[in-house]
């Protein structure tokens, strides 16, 4: 074996009682990838690690009590009747989101599969980004990290999470499977496909508009900030399986300045049918980032 001219002192008595050690680099990766493993740290991150949204929060903290519950005493908590189709849908939300970035990960090593994925991923879900900076010109780009990305990345948005004080103006429009939204009923489709549009500081702080070509349903949510702190809130949707409107809703939202994750926020909804039906909603919302436990993932 070569040695260097020049080595570390310390390595000097290894030349005689045995082998070189090896270097610690950040950079080293083991050499069997172990995909499983990966994929699974990747949707307790998606989920519930530091990193992960707050709208999986609620399904994670209930699914954590009920299973400490049955290890504990054999019998889980008390769960409502739709709770098994929430917890599907969770699980297959995060598991989408993971599986994409275990993708992006696996050809971010080979640029040229990387240049086949976004080609073929153009195809499937074709969009495209605009993003406006200051003192720079706009930069357009295609997303390939999926439409429950996105729609998480909404509802973060219109529950007042945002943490950036000023985002930059930003328009999105395209084609995309998703998962069905948590507001919907249990009947509807779990995966739809359909056309939305999606605007950050243009006009208004946050505009989304969405169409399902196969249910033929449309729903827009928008929300603008008033003051720091203070934001307003409207939603209109359609009909189940129709273009014809159903309900629309609009309140007042107060993001808990002391804290992270609580809003205080009050709506106004009603429906379009003959006998309009009003209901008016007081709620008081925290979404912590709840940790996934080890070994349990639904």
């Amino acid at each position: 074996m070569a040695v260097p001219d020049v080595l570390p002192a310390a390595w000097l008595p290894a030349l005689v009682e045995g082998p070189l050690p090896v270097p610690i680099h950040s950079e080293l990766r083991p050499v069997r990838w172990d995909y499983g493993a990966r994929l699974y740290a990747l949707e307790n991150a998606a989920m519930g690690g530091p990193t992960a949204s707050p709208v999986f929060g609620p399904t994670v903290a209930q699914a954590d009590i009920y299973w400490r519950l049955y290890t504990a005493t054999g019998r889980g908590s008390w769960l409502d009747t739709e709770a098994p189709t929430t917890w599907r849908d969770t699980a297959l939300a995060g598991s989408l989101l993971a599986l994409n970035q275990l993708v992006d990960e696996t050809v971010a090593r080979a640029p040229q599969i990387s240049a086949i994925r976004t080609a073929a991923d153009v195809v499937l879900n074709p969009n495209i980004t605009i993003k406006a900076r200051e003192g720079r010109k706009p930069q357009v780009g295609h997303d390939t990290t999926g439409g429950n990305a996105r729609k998480l990345a909404d509802a973060e948005q219109q529950q007042g999470l945002q943490t950036k004080d000023k985002p930059d103006p930003k328009v999105a429009f395209g084609i995309a499977w998703a998962t069905r939204d948590a507001d919907q009923p249990p009947e509807a489709p779990l995966l739809t496909y359909g056309a939305w549009l999606s605007t950050s500081n243009l006009g208004v702080t946050n505009l989304r508009a969405e169409g399902d070509f196969l249910r033929g349903e449309w729903s827009l949510t928008g929300r603008q900030k008033l003051w720091k702190t203070v934001s307003f809130i409207a939603t209109a949707r359609s009909a189940d399986r129709s273009f014809e409107p159903s309900s629309w809703s609009g309140g007042l939202m107060w993001t808990v300045p002391w804290t992270t994750g609580w809003t205080l926020r009050a709506d106004r909804k009603q429906t379009f049918d003959a006998e309009p039906v009003v209901t008016w909603t007081i709620s008081l919302r925290g979404e912590r980032r709840t940790p996934v436990p080890r070994g349990i993932l639904f």
